[in-house]
């Protein structure tokens, strides 16, 4: 029973989501740009520091998909009503992202927020050292991120809500974690040629942005037709 469950686990294309949602959460206009910088910092600091950082921000993240999980259980009486809630945030979220860049400034008030979160995660990074303060600096990274990710974050989270499983929740976290540090490990670990390629890709963030929103309405409405 215990590996037909993983079987299932590992085949449904929820995986494969939430792994590719965790990259787009680093192609953000908030998170890329701070990631050479911190990543170079951590790799200085210690060589298993950026892997301590990466631990930090997945932990506040699984604790998230936890509490997700526990959200959905007390709601599961809802059923399919549920699913199609989920979807529905999900398509709003990937709306959302489409026509961010065409809504007035007051709307976007928390953007400036986040890049404000965002630099301030740059300089707590300068006062941090040591392993311990490599994971405590990725929980904090795992939180201030939150207004620049929070539509694919918050998909991940309804996701997960439906499925109102705790071990399967915190596994799709893990990926969504997973999608998240692999590209800032690349970063930490390379040479100067892989933060020259970040500088570049930068430039490519408002087309990687609304290709976001395109996958998460799509997303969307397969998640909320699912049986």
């Amino acid at each position: 029973m215990a590996v037909s469950e993983a079987m299932r686990m590992l085949e449904a294309p929820l995986p494969i989501l939430s792994f590719l949602f965790g990259v787009l959460s680093v192609l953000t206009p908030c998170v890329l740009p701070v990631i050479p910088v911190i990543g170079s910092y951590a790799a200085r600091t210690g060589r298993f520091v950026p892997l301590a950082l990466v631990s930090g921000f997945s932990i506040s993240f699984v604790a998230m998909g936890i509490l997700a999980s526990a959200f959905g259980q007390i709601l599961q009486p809802l059923g399919d009503l549920l699913r199609y809630g989920a979807g529905g945030i999900m398509i709003l979220m990937g709306v959302y992202i489409l026509i961010e860049e065409y809504l007035p400034p007051e709307v976007l008030s928390g953007l400036s927020l986040s890049r404000v979160l965002g630099g301030l995660s740059s300089k707590v990074g300068a006062e941090i050292n040591g392993i311990g303060g490599g994971v405590l600096l990725g929980v904090t990274l795992g939180i201030v991120w939150i207004p620049c990710i929070g539509p694919i974050l918050g998909s991940i989270l309804a996701m997960v809500a439906v499925e109102a499983k705790l071990l399967y929740g915190s596994f799709l976290l893990i990926l969504y974690s997973a999608g998240m540090a692999i590209p800032f490990l690349i970063i930490a670990y390379g040479s100067n040629l892989a933060v020259k390629r970040v500088k570049a890709l930068s430039s490519h963030l408002p087309l990687i942005s609304r290709l976001s929103g395109v996958i998460l309405i799509a997303a969307g409405i397969y998640f909320g037709m699912m049986g």
